[in-house]
């Protein structure tokens, strides 16, 4: 937090003050803070701002989870409430403002239970950390606050002695840092407690056009695909060893051979199957006679086994010659028959 922001706290008026001042502004900053923390809530009262829901925001502006038990977010009973609420109020004195603002001051059964003096106070907090956090801080709010107040509050502007020293002693937080330029963000720094917490990077999202692809060079994009190759080959299914693989690969044409002509205008005619099978066939020579016999008791490899594109392909062609000429033969077996009977 910024040292205006912690000054600015330290001018707040008394509690009783602040729930005037603020109850009819609080609603609107808790509807928006949860739409940019993308909660798909709305409160209609500050009556709705549950344990469960002071949870959901502060765990969302942190993008980490707090260390509260399962049993304690499940459960109904006022207790589980209670010790959730003097977590999350441990948290945010202790690890996050690492300042008294008031929140020591906060009885957690009465902030369980849904005091409104209790809830209002923490729901400004937790709107200002929010807030802070995208970058849209609410100071003109707070000045407003300030100049609604100053007539017959004027001994509750000044801060308290503790709070004295503890401007006097602190110039900043340390989750806080003041930039010119833009607010930076409230997470900067993570305490003891949010350590231990799961972490995930995460990033604003950004448009395709903002990606930067310059640390990529063609070289390191070359080693992943080889590095890719490598690890599907090793985590084959296949049963068979790298060598029949590569002595399966039809071997690559000679120099020599005549390249088929490429057309660049003209129309595309029907394909024949037949046609283009019995081409293939005449250019890489015969099947093999495991894939022909229909005797061959040598059961077939799954060629979705192979890992290598150029095999996977024969295999897939051999495999269809193959049923081809199962069909073609059970036909004639079949027309045979039936001239018999």
């Amino acid at each position: 937090m910024s040292p205006n922001l912690y000054l600015l706290w330290t001018k707040l008026p008394s509690m009783n003050d602040l729930v005037e001042i603020c109850i009819e502004h609080l609603v609107d900053d808790i509807n928006e803070l949860l739409k940019l923390l993308c909660l798909p809530l709305v409160i209609e009262s500050p009556f709705d701002l549950t344990p469960s829901l002071f949870l959901a925001i502060l765990e969302s502006i942190l993008r980490n989870r707090l260390p509260i038990s399962s049993e304690i977010r499940d459960s109904r009973e006022m207790g589980a409430k209670i010790s959730a609420m003097k977590i999350l109020l441990g948290i945010l004195e202790d690890d996050i403002l690492e300042n008294d603002i008031g929140l020591s001051d906060i009885d957690p059964r009465k902030l369980a239970a849904g005091d409104l003096d209790e809830v209002v106070f923490v729901g400004r907090v937790l709107c200002d950390l929010g807030f802070e956090k995208f970058g849209l801080g609410r100071r003109r709010r707070y000045s407003d606050l300030n100049e609604q107040s100053t007539q017959g509050t004027t001994t509750n502007l000044r801060p308290s002695s503790s709070q004295a020293n503890t401007i006097s002693n602190t110039t900043t937080y340390s989750v806080y840092q003041e930039s010119e330029t833009a607010p930076t963000s409230i997470f900067d720094d993570h305490s003891s407690i949010t350590n231990r917490l799961p972490t995930t990077q995460s990033s604003e999202p950004k448009c395709i056009h903002e990606l930067d692809f310059s640390e990529f060079s063609l070289d390191e994009m070359m080693e992943m695909n080889d590095d890719e190759e490598d690890i599907d080959l090793n985590q084959s299914a296949c049963d068979c060893s790298i060598q029949s693989h590569v002595a399966s690969i039809p071997e690559a044409s000679s120099a020599g051979t005549s390249q088929p002509s490429i057309r660049y205008e003209g129309f595309i005619g029907r394909a024949s199957e037949l046609e283009e099978i019995r081409e293939f066939e005449s250019k890489n020579g015969q099947l093999p006679k495991s894939s022909t016999s229909p005797n061959n008791t040598t059961p077939m490899r799954n060629p979705t086994q192979h890992t290598f594109p150029a095999q996977y392909t024969l295999a897939l062609l051999h495999e269809r010659a193959r049923l081809l000429e199962e069909l073609a033969r059970l036909k004639l077996i079949r027309a045979s028959n039936s001239l018999h009977s």
